[in-house]
């Protein structure tokens, strides 16, 4: 008997086809043997110059199917749906005074692919949707009132990108990402 190694992982699922799920039933999976992942995962956060804040990361992510199940692909890509690097930088600086404070957000994606869900199953016939490369910018101001009471606006997804935020195949299963959007919050502390 042997053992995987830690980035090892057997009877990871894939989905089906639809027509192959019970009656009812949209999503269904079976095992595609055993997958080999490898990655890695930095993030670094702190207090940069007095009264300003920096939190980079940067995460690399890549799975590959290392011993198929009878109709599986060994060599095959597992997950395209994430991303294989993955940027992010958030800043926050609060001005002298302490009472406003003025930041944003920065994520930078590579591309992702339906690819995986379909490359192991040729009944599915399927071409892979696709969604390059992405970045999207994120603003938040704040300010504080007193002691109990504060206020934050926040601006997602600045520039509008139209983006996929779960990729599923070229037949469905696939969100868009969140339009441009803004919240006002207010925080009150006793």
């Amino acid at each position: 008997m042997t053992s995987a190694l830690p980035g090892d992982h057997k009877n990871r699922p894939t989905p089906l086809p639809v027509e192959d799920c019970m009656p009812g039933l949209y999503d269904c999976y079976r095992a595609v043997g055993e997958v080999e992942s490898k990655g890695l995962d930095f993030e670094i956060s702190g207090e940069v110059l007095p009264r300003w804040n920096l939190m980079p990361g940067y995460t690399w992510n890549e799975a590959e199917i290392i011993s198929a199940t009878v109709d599986g692909v060994a060599g095959s890509p597992y997950n395209t749906f994430l991303p294989k690097h993955l940027l992010k930088i958030a800043t926050m600086y609060h001005l002298p005074g302490d009472r406003w404070r003025l930041g944003g957000a920065f994520r930078l994606q590579s591309e992702i692919t339906s690819e995986s869900n379909a490359v192991y199953d040729p009944r599915l016939a399927e071409t892979p949707v696709r969604q390059g490369g992405l970045g999207l910018v994120d603003l938040v101001a704040g300010y504080r009132l007193n002691e109990n009471f504060d206020i934050q606006l926040n601006v997602n997804n600045v520039f509008d990108r139209r983006y996929y935020e779960v990729m599923d195949s070229f037949s469905g299963g696939n969100f868009v990402g969140e339009p441009r959007n803004v919240l006002l919050t207010g925080k009150i502390t006793f």
